[in-house]
Formats: structure tokens, sequence, C-alpha cells
């Protein structure tokens, strides 16, 4: 709501009309091959500071810069969850790299799942 007052929402947003393969998509490979991704970006941040909160929101600026050339909204919106993906995967990466990857990855299926529900909820 606050948005919309700030940036005038459009009426009609992007499609999200769904296949079961869209839905699987946007709730295991799209998460999996984004945390792939975010490890990646990670390791080479990594390079230049041990900082977890300023690494992953470095992360998650290049993720929401990211999104947004989908639909620029997605990339605001995009901007705090992968800040969370990004400490979850640092914190239980000292545990085990494969570790830090299910859970991070676990967070990203599920937020994507509830995205995906309420979106589906709405229409």
């Amino acid at each position: 709501m606050i948005v919309d007052l700030l940036y005038g929402l459009p009426a009609d947003g992007p499609d999200v009309g769904m296949t079961l393969v869209d839905m699987l998509g946007t709730v295991l490979v799209g998460p999996a091959l984004e945390t792939l991704l975010m490890r990646l970006i990670l390791v080479l941040i990594a390079k230049f500071t041990d900082r977890i909160f300023l690494s992953a929101c470095l992360c998650a600026f290049i993720f929401s810069v990211l999104h947004s050339m989908s639909h620029p909204l997605w990339g605001m919106f995009t901007f705090m969850p992968f800040v969370v993906f990004g400490i979850a995967f640092q914190v239980w990466r000292q545990s085990s790299p494969k570790v830090g990857f299910t859970i991070a990855f676990l967070i990203h299926a599920l937020h994507n799942s509830y995205v995906l529900l309420v979106g589906m909820l709405g229409q």
C-alpha cells in the first residue's frame, strides 16, 4: 500500500498465470540455481571482506538488480529475502558448505512457495 502511494503501481501487474512446470521452477529449480549463484558471489565477496552482513547486503543488491530486469519492483522486494538467504548461507557454511547450501535453498524455496501461494490466492 505504501509502495503504491509512493510509486503508483500499475493497475495490473505482471502475468503470473503458471503451469505446473512454472510452479516447480519457481519453488525448486529457481532457488537451487540462484543459491548456487549466490554461493559463487559470496565466495568472491569474501575475498574482500569477512563481514557476513555486509557480504549478504552486497550479494542481495546484485540479486535485486538482476530481478529488477524482469520487473522493476521485484528487485526492490527481493532485497531483504536475499539478505536473509545470504546470512543463512554464510552462517551455516561454517558447519559445512553442503549444509549452508541446503539451509539457504530451503529458506528460498519456502519463501517462493509462500509468494506463489499468495499470488495464486489473489487471482
